[in-house]
């Protein structure tokens, strides 16, 4: 029988699900009651995560050049 490659317990308890259902249900009722908020922050995460992604290359690319 192949080993468990993962020797930690992989499953979630009531808990963790439970606050996944909470933290889901929030977003759902933050795009249902302020749209144009929530289209906003993704529009401000899109361009922080595009602005941290160019870092990473430039700074890959220096390491190229250097």
């Amino acid at each position: 029988m192949a080993k468990a490659q993962f020797p930690f317990k992989t499953g979630g308890g009531v808990l963790k699900k439970l606050i996944v259902v909470l933290v889901v249900l929030g977003l759902l009722a933050f795009v249902v009651k302020f749209p144009t908020d929530a289209a906003g922050a993704v529009d401000s995460a899109t361009e922080s995560g595009t602005s941290v992604l160019d870092s990473i290359v430039q700074f890959v690319r220096s390491l190229g050049n250097g």
